[in-house]
């Protein structure tokens, strides 16, 4: 029944697992090339590389980022990472509508858990495999032999719409306080450490 439970959608739609592989940083900058072509060495190209690592290679992500700066004139003026990030996590904030802290407080802690698990979630009982399936989790399953158990891990760009949202106190509030500090830090990495491994080296933090 477990196995049955985390390879459906709460619907009972089978969920065909696949191998994903995330776009290098190199990658992500290439689908911006016309963009920071267009930028040169201004400083905003600096703020447009750091927002491509936030996204961490993750396709769909990326490519809202893209529809965002060519559709938002504000967004293709911003010399600010935070406000630029803000823009971009509110205009995918429907993806992100499951985010709260037992979902953040589940991928801090880093452990393997059963895809039939269920989290409390904005009111909603939701699986791990019904998180991943929504966009809310990445999706790290890349053999069948591990289809029953995952690290639930989300993005940077997760944890800066979960920042900018909580309302929550407590606990809640706590990690927010504790997040919006790492972000802010990871924010100013220079490029060297950009061109490397952003996203495990936050995570190490």
């Amino acid at each position: 029944m477990d196995y049955v439970q985390g390879n459906t959608t709460d619907s009972g739609r089978a969920i065909e697992w696949i191998p994903l592989r995330r776009l290098e940083v190199s990658e992500s900058a290439e689908l911006f090339s016309e963009v920071i072509r267009s930028l040169n060495l201004e400083h905003r190209l600096f703020i447009i590389k750091k927002c491509l690592a936030d996204c961490n290679g993750h396709p769909r992500t990326l490519e809202n980022f893209y529809q965002v700066f060519n559709s938002n004139e504000e967004a293709k003026k911003i010399h600010n990472y935070s406000s630029l990030i803000a823009i971009l996590t509110n205009h995918i904030g429907e993806w992100y509508k499951h985010i709260s802290f037992p979902v953040v407080k589940m991928a801090l802690l880093e452990k393997s858990v059963r895809l039939s698990d269920i989290i409390n979630t904005n009111g909603e009982q939701l699986s791990i495999s019904a998180l991943i399936s929504s966009g809310t989790y990445i999706n790290l399953l890349t053999e069948k032999s591990e289809a029953q158990f995952v690290i639930p891990t989300l993005l940077p760009i997760s944890l800066q719409y979960f920042c900018l949202n909580n309302k929550d106190d407590g606990d809640a509030q706590t990690a927010t306080i504790i997040l919006q500090k790492l972000l802010t830090m990871e924010s100013s990495f220079d490029d060297e450490v950009m061109d490397g491994k952003p996203f495990e080296r936050f995570h190490a933090n």
